[in-house]
């Protein structure tokens, strides 16, 4: 069984952290990331990672 790719590389998931909280961003699946503290309502932002590339900007 092998193990499943990291979603980000690890020299850049350390130094991530979330836009509106200041967490550190913690993988969710191959294609998310979310921030290990929570905004407003208890609810902790998750984003996209498109390519590899974390998307931490707001959708348009």
């Amino acid at each position: 069984m092998t193990e499943p790719l990291p979603v980000v590389a690890a020299g850049l998931a350390a130094v991530l952290r979330c836009p509106l909280t200041g967490g550190r961003l913690v993988p969710v699946d191959a294609d998310r990331l979310m921030s290990d503290r929570p905004f407003r309502d208890g609810v902790h932002p998750v984003y996209p990672v498109v390519a590899g590339i974390p998307c931490l900007a707001p959708a348009a």
